[in-house]
């Protein structure tokens, strides 16, 4: 008797008032047991029950299949990515997320199926998302489609809420769990601080031990801490065994079989314990804080493995572990104010992973979302998919749906990527060798650690079994898409063999990765991306790529901020030529403009998949033309600050230019002419200062001008009647105007004029430069002024002229005075 089972009936009645309950159940109450059994005598149809984990779905079915007395493959049945352990009496069937997503595909009304459960919906995965939206759609035209959403930590209520259905919240008394902080941050290895944390659980309480850590790698480095020579090892009653998503079904369940009597187990596992599964006789957990959360840099468009600290949800997950079957213990490596800080749930992956499959997989069609996903990560993976071929439409805006070539590819286990290289492959003939390396891809941890070469065969060592058993579930599944499609009337052409068969494989890895190019730069063994940013290199994978080097960067980790190539193949340059942007560049170097010519793979050019910015990989430079208003533009932009220097008779050009505006305000036909636009005219053809000396404003001004006699409505200069030639002023704003001494304008009965008789506004000044008068009407000044001012100045000034009838010539020169003898 299960604590879910006197809830089943109110599980039955809510799918029967409006098909479809949320059940909130507490880790242990076996909810993932025994609702779905318990359904198959009351609903017509298959029941099929989605799990986070293959590990979860072989477990479920295992145990559901033991309780009826039964093998798995009858009336309990499991189903993942290249397995299957099922018949067609099978009711129940435990199937990985993905694999309902794929299903979705090419059955969008799940025939046969009566209900979908969808279980640990907490942990929010995009083909959980996708599933829910699907199912909820597709009730509308199947309302005896049943769903049931099952989860310990979700928020039930929202869910209920947005599906219009009953909540259903599962009451159990727990165990205790005893839970311990670190005090202080603890600054050793991970899996040394894991290590000594085990024997201290093995030291203090009864029954097994279960260590989350986040790798594969901190899991084997923890194991081999346990067991080193000299150190505190564990008793020989202690087996130390591990759990996570690398080891083979075999192994898998041999981790959550209950010890032996009078042994003891430890087990280091992955968060894939942390739902789900029951490992019988666990008193004890031990909690990292950490986790390897899959996300995807829509800027770069690269796909992330980073380590995080896990969110208290899941820390909440964890710690359940230790009180399924009793009062337990669990030690967490991270201080409470640590935890207190966390995040309360995981964000979910709809919102930080590449969407590209699930595109792919809807071809087309339009859902409403719990969590809509971010516009710009769907319409990356909008173009990312259009660029392989496999929709039609991308940035251009049209159709979503799938081509004879995406048909293909959602018939295959495998994300859109390593489908379209499949595919590639078989068309060049080399499908067994890119069938390896899919699997080896796609199976996530089952690598050795460190830079890997997938087109090397040594690098596949890792999981080798598996991975060939899996090479040819792929295959099989190539062969079968390819009848597909010539049942539906598409031929195949014959393999094309050119190349050598590493070669035909890099190509088909291109095919699939074509804006995953990265070049290596520098000595430190960095890594620069097309589509922006780097990867880093380390150890052996990075001497084994020489500088200036392509390569395919087909997998990643973040750590810390820090992008950290995984698996890696070198590629020639000339395929990248081929999709090259050129693109020249005109810079400022100094006292000239300088023209560049780049061949460019990525960014905004060809190789962008999706990114913005322009980006991209320089893989080839050299001197360039450039457009002469490129480089005219720039010399401009440089030389606009300096121009009174560099162009020789810019002052004067100044002064043409006011003459020209004084003119134009009182309604002359001339255009408007701006300095700025004449300093750039006068920079086209040129590259440098220096080949500015040569140029003439004024002569490109008087272009402008054309015919117009400005230098006799407008002049520069006048003579006066002192027979000297003042300069005129023409300012911005008002009249010109004249300023010169007195003396200068005797003989001049009247004011001087321009422009066809408008009088000039004269500055009279004394013998100091000082203003007497200033005037626009010269005669009536000596008629009424200068009398009397006369007498003043005679006085200041004796040794000056003033003579009584300034416009009488005779009496200007008579009254000169005579030259002083030396």
């Amino acid at each position: 008797m299960f604590p879910v089972d006197p809830y089943l009936p109110e599980v039955l009645a809510a799918i029967r008032a409006c098909g479809a309950v949320v059940v909130e159940a507490p880790p242990g109450t076996g909810k993932t047991t025994r609702v779905p059994i318990g359904l198959a005598d009351h609903i017509a149809g298959q029941i099929l029950v989605l799990e986070p984990r293959r590990v979860a779905a072989r477990a479920a079915a295992g145990f559901v299949a033991r309780s009826l007395g039964e093998a798995v493959g009858g009336r309990v049945g499991y189903a993942m990515r290249l397995e299957r352990r099922a018949g067609p009496e099978t009711r129940v069937l435990y199937v990985t997320e993905a694999l309902l997503t794929r299903r979705l595909a090419t059955d969008p009304g799940l025939a046969g199926v009566g209900c979908v459960v969808i279980d640990e919906f907490h942990e929010r995965s995009i083909h959980a998302d996708v599933a829910l939206a699907w199912v909820r759609a597709l009730r509308e035209a199947r309302p005896d489609l049943a769903l049931v959403v099952m989860s310990a930590t979700m928020d039930g209520e929202r869910v209920a809420g947005w599906l219009g259905c009953a909540r259903l919240r599962v009451e159990v008394e727990r165990f205790p769990v005893e839970i311990a902080h670190v005090p202080l941050v603890d600054g050793r290895p991970l899996w040394v601080r894991a290590a000594a944390g085990a024997r201290r659980m093995l030291a203090s309480q009864a029954g097994d031990v279960l260590v989350f850590l986040p790798g594969v790698g901190e899991i084997r480095r923890c194991r081999e801490e346990l067991e080193r020579e000299g150190g505190d090892r564990p008793g020989p009653e202690v087996e130390i065994l591990e759990l996570h998503g690398e080891l083979s079904g075999e192994d898998q369940d041999r981790a959550l079989r209950r010890s032996a009597p009078g042994r003891r187990r430890v087990v280091l596992a992955t968060n894939i314990a942390e739902t789900s599964v029951t490992l019988d006789g666990v008193r004890a957990v031990v909690d990292s804080g950490l986790a390897r959360v899959a996300g995807h840099d829509p800027w770069s468009g690269v796909g992330t493995l980073e380590l995080q600290p896990i969110p208290r949800a899941s820390a909440a997950q964890r710690a359940g572990r230790a009180g399924r079957q009793g009062p337990g213990a669990c030690l967490r490596l991270y201080t409470q104010a640590d935890h207190d800080s966390r995040p309360a749930e995981q964000e979910p992956e709809i919102r930080r992973m590449d969407l590209s499959g699930t595109l792919l997989e809807l071809g087309g069609r339009e859902l409403r979302w719990l969590d809509p996903p971010p516009p710009g990560a769907w319409q990356a993976a909008r173009q990312s998919l259009a660029r392989l071929g496999l929709i039609g439409g991308g940035s251009g805006g049209g159709s979503d749906g799938r081509t004879p070539l995406g048909d293909r590819a959602v018939r295959l286990p495998l994300p859109p990527r390593l489908a379209r290289m499949l595919l590639e492959a078989e068309r060049l003939g080399v499908e067994e060798e890119a069938a390896a390396v899919a699997a080896a891809l796609a199976g996530g941890e089952r690598r050795r650690e460190g830079v890997w070469d997938p087109v090397r065969a040594g690098d596949l060592s890792g999981g080798r079994g598996q991975q060939r058993a899996e090479q040819r579930q792929l295959l099989d599944a190539l062969r079968r898409s390819a009848e597909d499609q010539g049942r539906a009337g598409r031929g195949r052409e014959g393999p094309d063999r050119r190349g050598s068969p590493e070669e035909r494989l890099r190509r088909a890895l291109f095919a699939g990765f074509p804006d995953r190019v990265g070049r290596r730069r520098g000595s430190a063994g960095a890594c620069a991306l097309a589509a922006g940013g780097s990867a880093q290199l380390e150890g052996a994978g990075a001497a084994k790529v020489a500088e200036g080097a392509c390569v395919l960067v087909l997998e990643v980790e973040r750590i810390a901020g820090v992008v950290k190539a995984r698996a890696l193949t070198e590629i020639p340059m000339d395929w990248l030529l081929d999709e090259a942007e050129v693109r020249t560049t005109v810079r400022w170097a100094g006292t000239r403009v300088e023209v560049r010519e780049q061949w460019v793979y990525g960014g905004s050019g060809a190789g962008a998949g999706g990114a913005g910015g322009a980006g991209g990989i320089v893989l080839e430079e050299g001197p360039g033309q450039g457009s002469a208003e490129e480089i005219a533009a720039c010399l401009y932009e440089n030389v606009r600050h300096i121009a009174h220097r560099v162009f020789p008779d810019h002052e004067a050009a100044v002064a043409l230019l006011r003459r020209a505006a004084w003119l134009r305000r009182i309604g002359q036909p001339l255009p408007e002419l701006e300095l700025e636009a004449i300093l750039r005219v006068g920079c086209a053809g040129c590259r440098s200062a220096e080949d500015l000396s040569g140029v003439s404003l004024c002569a490109l001004i008087r272009e402008q001008i054309g015919g117009y006699p400005i230098d006799r409505m407008a002049p520069e200069r006048m003579q006066l009647g002192g027979r000297r030639a003042s300069p005129i002023d023409y300012p911005e704003e008002g009249d010109p105007f004249i300023s010169s001494r007195l003396q200068d304008f005797f003989g001049l009965p009247a004011s001087p004029t321009v422009a066809d008789g408008r009088p000039l506004l004269l500055h009279l000044l004394a013998p100091n430069q000082r203003p007497v008068q200033i005037t626009g009407d010269l005669r009536g000044f000596w008629e009424r002024h200068y009398p009397s001012i006369r007498k003043e100045l005679q006085r200041k000034y004796p040794r000056h002229a003033w003579p009584e009838d300034p416009t009488d010539p005779e009496d200007v020169a008579a009254s000169q005075p005579a030259p002083r003898r030396r």
